[in-house]
């Protein structure tokens, strides 16, 4: 069986690492022959960092659907309309948005100076900041920490008329806005990657909606009601209680299934 994980919030709680429980429930699954995939909003970049040094050949989906890490290799699934970008990038600075964009090998943002996203941003230097008018594509662009309503409001009315697909979610510091290109999200990548086959899915956030809804078996994590609400069962945000699912799940579950 095949089993997909969302990374913040759901196998990792601190923003750097995978938590060690979750890391050892890999290690059971893949020893009783199971496959794991993480499947995350970050790029493939910054999601390897996270791992121990025997899970770094884990298959990962990045930027919410738009990279596939597989064989050690990292490939493009898609990069968001020239136009569409454009006028993105036209919105951010015209309204001065915090951001993050990324393409297959570069990267922009601006960001406070102390900033949680910071410290977790290419870790191991594996692609190249430049100035945000260098950047000629975007896998995925991020608009962060919109405190104004109205602001939220306009920029999801815009970005809206894009050819871009849209998901939303807040933090401590305000409303973000993740765009990728049109289509493209966790469960588009992964009917490409597993080839149509059943999936369990673990997932806590609006990103992971139709990940979710696509699963054989969905695991929600945490509080949000609209997630709990998708999920076959749901366990608390904690790594030991993540990592009990998984062993519950391996225990009913035969590998040829």
């Amino acid at each position: 069986m095949h089993f997909v994980f969302d990374v913040d919030g759901t196998t990792s709680f601190n923003g750097m690492t995978i938590e060690p429980e979750v890391c050892e429930a890999f290690r059971q699954l893949i020893a009783a022959g199971h496959t794991v995939v993480l499947a995350s909003a970050r790029p493939i970049r910054d999601i390897l960092p996270m791992l121990p040094a025997d899970l770094k050949d884990i298959t990962c989906i990045g930027a919410n659907g738009a990279l596939i890490y597989e064989d050690g290799e990292v490939r493009v699934r898609a990069v968001i309309d020239a136009e569409a970008f454009n006028r993105v990038r036209e919105l951010i600075l015209e309204h001065t948005v915090d951001f993050v964009a990324d393409s297959s090998r570069h990267y922009a943002y601006s960001l406070p100076h102390n900033h949680f996203l910071i410290e977790r941003i290419d870790v191991n230097q594996l692609d190249t900041r430049v100035e945000f008018a260098q950047l000629k594509h975007a896998t995925k662009v991020m608009m962060l920490n919109i405190t104004d309503r109205a602001l939220h409001q306009f920029l999801h009315d815009e970005v809206s008329k894009l050819k871009v697909e849209v998901a939303e979610h807040d933090d401590p510091t305000g409303a973000n806005i993740d765009l990728t290109a049109a289509g493209v999200h966790k469960q588009a990548a992964l009917t490409e990657l597993l080839d149509g086959t059943p999936y369990i899915a673990f997932g806590n956030d609006t990103n992971d909606i139709e990940m979710l809804q696509g699963a054989s078996y969905a695991v929600a994590v945490g509080p949000k009601e609209e997630i709990i609400a998708l999920g076959d069962t749901a366990v608390d945000a904690r790594g030991q209680a993540v990592a009990h699912a998984i062993d519950v799940l391996v225990g009913n579950i035969p590998v040829e299934v």
